[in-house]
Order: structure tokens, then sequence, then C-alpha cells
């Protein structure tokens, strides 16, 4: 592969770019970091069905290709619901996506802007981020990559009855892999028919049609069973109502400012960027090396690179399919966006009269290197995309289990609960939920945790951010354990305990400690109060309200059964 790079200045520097993207990219997954809201609601939606059934539409907001769904359906009955198996397809998908970029780029620009290119891909934040997550992102950018070489490769050589059975078996699949990926088989197709036609090239003319009828044929049954579906979902009314934004105005002034600013926002975030013109420099360098295939004359590499932009904007003008915004719905772009701005980059650098071309390229190889390793340390030092998601993980599988609390009931509908906790306590594979969970076998000597969530945050983008959390542990080993627990975090909390009527009675001690100023104290004279295990009960007839939910039913608690019990009582998980 490297064959190509004569100059050794460029050859090492290659090596060393793609260890250090793929170190990141392991390091990320090695961490073993806690699922994130995103991650959890499209892990429910397949840990929850049986495999027949992911075709049919996703809830939660979520939206993933059929062949992804399964692929990850097996990886749960074979190796389980860890954090590591499941990011383990996305890990590879990011080293392959990465490598398969690398061929790419060597064998359609010069080695100097294939090593800038591959360079900038490599420690892009959003790139690394989606190689090790829960998504179908990265699987996105793989595809993307794939689908331009074989294009490059079926261009370059003379067809034959194998490599061409490949080129239409790839094309006309890709769609069941990857979303996106239809708007590169557009462009992969459009582009060669045209080079084609100009090349007389009858035959591989012949063998582009066969891939477009299969292609449209097999794309049709993809949208008549799962993405209309999707699309009348309640989870596609949100996700059109969240990606607003990123669909084209109809009139040209709007479109021309919305247009410059999505290109200029996230979209282009590589090595990295932001919103409100964060990424103009990219913006930049990506133009520059337009003009500079422009002026090679080299109109198929153009037209490969530019028309799923094209394609894309379009789908957004009809509200198919987002533009801007955000650079993981836009991966497919991504080997676009990282070529013309390695070309653009190396085009500065030679009009530079003070500057040697590969001293300026050495000194662009130092700061995307030092970008890298600051990005790693970033990592090491904040294994988690927010703090809330580390303590709910922590607090499911560790806290509350430490404290004795070895069986867990929920007494909420799975609809009313965090997604973070619920995913944490759903995998445990022995927690009940609803009135499963008010069921009580005497003599059983193992802790019960019982869970509620009263007041969800259903707004998805703030569902892990307020809950509150009731412990009642049978036989609890340490209610100071369970005190220093709550004192010990940022969110406010209380510690209750409740007279056999259900009627809240006392202070706070929580409250009463702080006041005090001798936590000890306090909190043991309430205990040596404590002493007897306390009986249980919503009210005198055993009914009551169940959280989570408007409706009044009985809860059957049984009245000779004991416990003595803890409430932490959490207003923020904390961020």
């Amino acid at each position: 592969m490297f064959s190509v790079i004569k100059n050794t200045i460029l050859k090492h520097p290659l090596w060393w770019i793609l260890g250090l993207g793929v170190t990141w990219r392991v390091l990320r997954w090695a961490l073993g970091m806690p699922l994130w809201g995103d991650e959890v609601m499209l892990a429910l939606n397949i840990l929850d069905r049986p495999a027949s059934e992911l075709i049919q539409p996703l809830v939660m907001g979520q939206v993933a290709p059929p062949l992804f769904l399964l692929l990850h359906h097996l990886i749960f009955d074979i190796t389980g619901t860890s954090e590591w198996s499941l990011r383990f397809p996305a890990l590879v998908f990011g080293i392959f996506g990465l490598w398969f970029f690398c061929r790419l780029a060597l064998s359609v620009v010069r080695p100097s802007e294939a090593l800038v290119a591959v360079s900038v891909l490599a420690v892009s934040y959003y790139v690394v981020r989606y190689g090790s997550e829960f998504k179908p992102y990265s699987l996105d950018l793989v595809v993307a990559v794939c689908l331009y070489s074989i294009a490059q490769f079926f261009r370059c050589r003379p067809v034959a009855f194998w490599p061409a059975c490949g080129f239409v078996l790839v094309v006309s699949t890709a769609t069941f892999f990857s979303y996106p990926s239809v708007f590169v088989c557009g462009a992969i197709l459009l582009v060669l028919s045209v080079d084609s036609i100009r090349r007389k090239e009858w035959g591989r003319l012949t063998v582009l049609g066969i891939t477009g009828f299969v292609f449209v044929v097999l794309f049709a049954a993809n949208y008549t069973l799962i993405i209309a579906p999707q699309q009348q979902s309640l989870s596609a009314a949100f996700l059109k109502t969240y990606w607003s934004a990123a669909f084209a105005p109809a009139g040209f002034p709007e479109f021309l400012e919305w247009f410059v600013r999505a290109s200029a926002g996230k979209l282009m975030a590589y090595p990295t960027g932001g919103k409100n013109f964060g990424s103009v420099v990219t913006l930049i360098l990506f133009c520059v090396g337009i003009f500079a295939l422009a002026r090679r004359k080299d109109g198929f590499l153009l037209g490969l690179l530019l028309l799923p932009f094209v394609l894309t904007i379009l789908a957004s003008s009809f509200h198919f399919y987002p533009y801007g915004m955000s650079p993981r719905i836009a991966q497919h772009l991504a080997p676009s966006i990282c070529l013309l701005t390695g070309i653009g980059l190396v085009q500065l650098l030679s009009l530079s009269k003070r500057l040697n071309r590969d001293a300026g390229i050495r000194c662009v190889l130092v700061f995307l290197s030092l970008f890298g390793l600051a990005g790693m340390a970033e990592t090491i030092a904040n294994p988690y995309k927010s703090h809330s998601d580390e303590k709910i993980r922590s607090l499911v599988q560790e806290a509350f289990s430490d404290l004795g609390c070895l069986r867990y009931r929920v007494i909420n509908t799975t609809d009313t609960i965090p997604v973070n906790f619920l995913w944490y306590l759903s995998v445990r594979g022995d927690t009940l939920y609803e009135r499963e969970a008010l069921t009580f076998e005497k003599g059983k000597e193992d802790p019960i945790c019982i869970w509620s969530f009263p007041q969800p945050d259903r707004r998805l983008e703030n569902a892990t951010t307020k809950a509150l959390l009731s412990a009642y542990v049978d036989k609890y080993p340490d209610v100071l354990a369970a005190y220093n627990l709550a004192a010990g975090t940022k969110a406010e909390h209380g510690l209750w305990h409740w007279e056999n009527h259900g009627r809240k009675e006392g202070r706070s001690i929580a409250a009463a400690v702080e006041n005090a100023g001798s936590r000890r104290s306090v909190l043991d004279s309430w205990l040596e109060a404590q002493k007897t295990d306390l009986t249980v009960r919503v009210d005198q007839t055993g009914s009551g309200t169940s959280y989570g939910t408007q409706e009044h039913r009985r809860l059957d608690f049984p009245t000779d059964y004991r416990y003595r019990f803890v409430m932490l009582q959490r207003s923020s998980v904390g961020s």
C-alpha cells in the first residue's frame, strides 16, 4: 500500500499517524465508558426484541439499518451486554474505515495530500468517538469508504465477470448496512455512468445499468418494508422536530444563509470544530481542494466527492434526511471532507514562499499529533461522555450492591424510568417491574431493594439528569453507609424513615445532621430509636398510588412482612 510513497519523510509519519489513530480508538473502547443516553436507547430496542422484530420501527427516537441491528442482536446473545462487547463492532468498523481510507487516498491523490488527509481523519474527535460508540455511525463511514474504493477499482480495471458481480453485490446491498450510503451509491452510479459514456466503454455501462436496476429494486424493498414504517412512527416525528434546523428552507436567500452556516458548523468538524462557523477553517481548505481538483481537470474524482453533498442537500429539502448540525449524521461525507481538506492544505503550503512545503507538512503533522495525544489524555482523565452517566452506572452496579441490594424491584412502568437507569437495571436479569415487583416471597433472606421514579423528566435530552430514587432494603446491613453514600455526592439527598401507615414522620435526617454539625451523633441517635423493624404499608387498607402513573390501584404489600428500610431521595443525579 505504501509503495507509492517514495519519500521516507512522508512514509514514516504515515505509519505514526495511523498508529496514533488506532491507539486512540482502542483506548476509548478499552476504558469501558458507561453507555450514554443515545446508546442506551438503541440498546434497549435490541434487548427487548427478538430478531424477527428488529425490522419494525424502533422507539425512543432511534433509527438504525437492519443488518446493523441483527449483528448486534447476535452479539448480545453470544457475548452479553457489557460495554466492551456492545462497542467492539464499532471499534472494528472504525479501524477498518481508517485503513481503507488510507488506501483510497493513496490511490486517488498525491502522496503528500493523502498523508494530510489521512492524518486529519485519524485524529478527528468525532470520527474517533464514533469508532468506539454503540451507534451505526462508524459503519456509515466504512461503508462509504468501501463504496468509493470499489468505484475506483471498477473504473481502473477491465470489465470481468467476478469483479462485476462483486460490484453489483456491494453497491446494491449497501443501504441495508448504512442508510446514508444511498447518497454515495447514487453518486457512484451517476459519475461512473457519465465517465463510461465519455470513454465509450459500453460493457462497463451495461454493468452499471444492471447494478442500478438491482440497487433500485432492493432499495425500494428496504424503503417499503423498513424505512417507510419508521418514518410514520412516533420516533420519526420526534426526529423530524429534533433535526428541523438541518432541513433546507424553501427561499433562495434563506437557503444560501442556511447552507453556509450548516457547512461551516459541526458538519466539517475535522479534526475539530463547532457550530456558529466553528469549522470555517476546514470549510476554506475544503473549497481550496475543490478548486485544485478543478484545475487538474479531475472531473471524475471531483464529481465522486461532491455529488453525495448535492444528494444529501436535496434530501434535506424534502425533509428526508438532515444536512449539518452534527457530524454523526454525515459520516458518509467524512471521506470527501478529509480528502478535499488535505488537498487544499497542501496547495496552500505550496503557495508559501517562506515555508518549504515538506516543512509545512511536518508542522501540520506535529500539530495533529499533539491534538491526538491531547485527546487521549482527555479521554483518560474523563472516561465518560457526562459525569452523570458514570454516577448512574456506579449507583446501580456498585453502590447499592455493596450496601446489600441483591434483588431489585422497580414499581414504575418501564416507559417512566430514565433510560440509563432502565438499562443498568434491566441487564441484571433479575429485576422485576410494575405489579410483579410488588410480590414478595415469605422466608426469603436476600435483601430486596425497591426503586421508584415518581417524576421522571420524559424529555430525551434530560432523561438522566433528574430522578427520585427510593431504596427499601430488607435486613439492611449498614444504614450509616447508605447515609454516607447520599452525603458524598453533589446532589441533594434526604434520608427518611416511614411509619407503618405510609406517613413521612419527623425531619429529614440529612438536614438534621447538617444543622447539628455533628453527623455521627445525630445519625446514631436516630438509628438507636429505630432498632425494631418496621412494617411497611402504603395505608391501612394496603392501597395507594403507584409511582409513575396517574391511576390509583391496590399495592399488595403483605401485612405480616417486616422490613427495615431507608429511602435515598435524590433531586438530581449530578452532571
